[in-house]
């Protein structure tokens, strides 16, 4: 993020978290999500690659965003 954030975000945050998971994650992404930029995924990933952990990304393009309940479909 370019502003300042508190120690709670810090303690929460996905990018400042990567060395935390002990297994494989995968990263879902649709093209009309409308509660994270897919920017924000990319800063996840850029920083998982930087912590060495294997991650996959989906990314859903025909409108699909994170509500939808049957994203796998």
């Amino acid at each position: 993020m370019n502003h300042p954030v508190n120690s709670a975000y810090v303690a929460t945050s996905n990018v400042d978290n990567t060395h935390l998971p002990t297994r494989p994650l995968i990263r879902v992404i649709g093209e009309t999500d409308d509660n994270a930029a897919p920017a924000s995924t990319m800063q996840v990933a850029d920083a998982l690659i930087r912590a060495g952990k294997n991650f996959e990304i989906i990314v859903r393009i025909q409108g699909i965003s994170r509500r939808r309940s049957n994203c796998y479909n």
